[in-house]
């Protein structure tokens, strides 16, 4: 579980709306430590096609709460 803010975020429901991505073939969501925030989420992809950090982080974060948005996509090809 990672904790932003005090929220508790569990990875693996991040990971499954990421996997709902067509370009999207493997997803691990995890805590990237922050000293004021606690964690942030961060997600690691690997892609089957060519996509861009923005439209990963677009097509989750519009589809979660506030506290659950994702900070930053690391993209493996």
């Amino acid at each position: 579980m990672i904790k932003y803010k005090g929220y508790p975020i569990f990875p693996r429901d991040l990971e499954e709306v990421l996997k709902k991505h067509p370009a999207v073939v493997e997803a691990k969501v995890v805590g990237e430590p922050h000293p004021e925030f606690g964690e942030l989420p961060v997600a690691y992809v690997r892609v089957s096609k060519p996509v861009s950090e923005e439209e990963l982080l677009n097509f989750v974060n519009s589809q979660v709460a506030f506290y659950k948005r994702l900070k930053k996509v690391y993209i493996e090809r």
